[in-house]
């Protein structure tokens, strides 16, 4: 290695008499032919990435002035203010080899080839703008599980960050969609920060507070009425306040019709005490509703 690249040298030493033209013409052409596949051997291309320090700065926190990241993205076409998101590719459980980890790099740009891929802390980070990559095209995620599989990774998803300036923001979500996602289902793959946005919330809370003095002392008296009467009413109530409080739209999501929806709702106000349509009330009870499972 020299300068953190890979280089080599071929020598000829003329032991028994001086070199033929025609042997020194074979080593030229030995040259010529290594040279020429070295340039066209896409693995090893992916050794001469393109210098990322402001990105690295940009995820650690620190500041970049605004025309260095305008540079940059110009260079690829992309602007400072569209849709950017991040895949953090990893194995939480082991420490991976650094040559190890970029082999596995250029092998997930064969496939998100518009975006920018480096190794960072143990893993693979590849950010994206939300115009090239759909990860609701379920041939690209197939093809992203496949690629995790065969190399032993997990991979987190973060959300849709409207400024390449909180890259940051999407590392971190990255990493919490890994930490949060394999506590959830650790035999799934990919996991999207999206999906574990609830359960990383209560579990920031339950770091600095106790759960139960913030879930609202009805919905813990409802959660006890459910496993007394075998009823399952806070599923109802939390369907319910997740579609806006719409009777229709919640009777479909519930596969029940309307009145018998009606009738649930007029229960749980009864055993609340509290009028649903309040306003006041509404973030409390959603979110108690939330909480209530992990008391």
């Amino acid at each position: 290695m020299l300068n953190h690249k890979r280089f080599g040298t071929l020598g000829l030493i003329d032991i028994c008499s001086p070199f033929t033209r025609g042997q020194l013409s074979l080593v030229y052409h030995q040259k010529k032919v290594l040279e020429y596949a070295l340039e066209n051997n896409h693995d090893y291309q992916g050794n001469a990435e393109e210098s990322l320090y402001w990105i690295d700065r940009l995820i650690q926190g620190f500041a970049i002035e605004e025309k260095i990241v305008l540079y940059h993205l110009a260079k690829r076409n992309w602007k400072i203010d569209e849709d950017y998101f991040i895949i953090n590719f990893s194995a939480p459980d082991q420490l991976l080899d650094e040559d190890l980890l970029k082999m596995y790099c250029r092998k997930v740009k064969t496939i998100l080839n518009q975006g920018i891929a480096f190794t960072f802390e143990n893993a693979i980070i590849s950010i994206l703008r939300k115009k090239d990559y759909l990860l609701s095209n379920p041939d690209l995620l197939n093809q992203l599980d496949q690629l995790a599989d065969l190399f032993g990774l997990n991979f987190g998803i973060s959300m849709f960050l409207p400024t390449f300036t909180e890259i940051k923001t999407a590392y971190i979500q990255s990493k919490v969609a890994l930490t949060e996602g394999l506590k959830k289902n650790p035999h799934q793959t990919h996991h999207f920060f999206a999906d574990c946005y609830a359960t990383h919330l209560v579990h920031s809370l339950s770091d600095t507070t106790s759960l139960k003095s913030i879930c609202h002392p009805k919905i813990q008296q409802l959660r006890l009425y459910d496993e007394k009467n075998n009823t399952d009413l806070i599923y109802n109530l939390t369907t319910y306040l997740q579609n806006g409080r719409n009777i229709q739209h919640t009777a479909d999501k519930l596969f029940i019709h309307r009145n018998t929806l009606t009738y649930r709702l007029e229960k749980i106000e009864k055993i609340l005490e509290l009028p649903l349509d309040d306003e006041k009330n509404f973030l409390h009870l959603y979110f108690s509703c939330i909480l209530v499972d992990y008391l």
